[in-house]
């Protein structure tokens, strides 16, 4: 009798411990697939993580605005480049204008191609019925960034860096943020070095800039008005 209660008490447990196991798989699939802000992550090949809004239809849009973006480096990427022994140092001037060019590059390729090609009008006035398009970047990390210094400067370097695209969709009348798009791009590495300005950076930064737009207009191809 006791033997058969502690084999029904194993079968019991297993059965429990089983059913947790899968209770818990599927709670950690389901947090994968959920941004903190309940936002779901779509299935797609043009960028490395897409979230959308439960509430999001882009049906509900007759337009595209484009907002700038904001520009945010590297942790300590300043800390760290000014104690790497180069002879130049990077100040809190140069920050602010890698800032406000490269801002100008996303937004100016972004602007290129989405009234080229977007299957939504661009427009320049904000509308009800407007979706905004906010293409910020973060983690920039320059190899060879373009300081101010009297005399004109070249360095020297295998790639001019990275940086990670924070693209948002924001209900105009709302604020609210729809939908979320974030893709990292290194600079194409050709494994040799070679002399780096501010003309080869800017050539950098708007291409992978135009990059990024050519796949987002690639992405709403998919889920565009017909």
């Amino acid at each position: 009798m006791k033997s058969a209660f502690r084999a029904l008490s194993v079968v019991i447990f297993c059965v429990t411990l089983a059913a947790c196991q899968s209770q818990s798989g599927s709670m950690a699939e389901q947090t994968e697939t959920l941004s903190f802000d309940g936002m779901v992550r779509q299935s797609q090949d043009q960028f490395d993580e897409v979230y959308v809004s439960p509430e999001f239809s882009i049906q509900d849009y007759q337009s595209l605005m484009l907002e700038p973006g904001t520009v945010a480096f590297k942790k300590n990427w300043a800390r760290n480049y000014n104690s790497s022994g180069r002879l130049t140092r990077v100040t809190e001037r140069d920050m602010e204008m890698i800032r406000e060019r490269m801002s100008g590059y996303v937004f100016s390729e972004f602007e290129a191609v989405l009234g080229d090609n977007s299957p939504m009008p661009l427009v320049t006035e904000v509308g009800e019925l407007t979706l905004l398009v906010k293409p910020s970047i973060i983690n920039l990390d320059l190899n060879a960034p373009d300081l101010v210094t009297a005399n004109r400067q070249y360095s020297y370097a295998e790639s001019a860096g990275e940086a990670t695209l924070y693209l948002e969709l924001i209900d105009s009348v709302s604020g609210k943020p729809l939908a979320r798009v974030v893709d990292r791009q290194e600079d194409w590495d050709d494994n040799y070095f070679t002399w780096r300005n501010r003309a080869t950076n800017a050539q950098d930064a708007k291409r992978i800039a135009r990059l990024w737009a050519e796949r987002f207009v690639e992405l709403l191809e998919k889920v565009g008005p017909a």
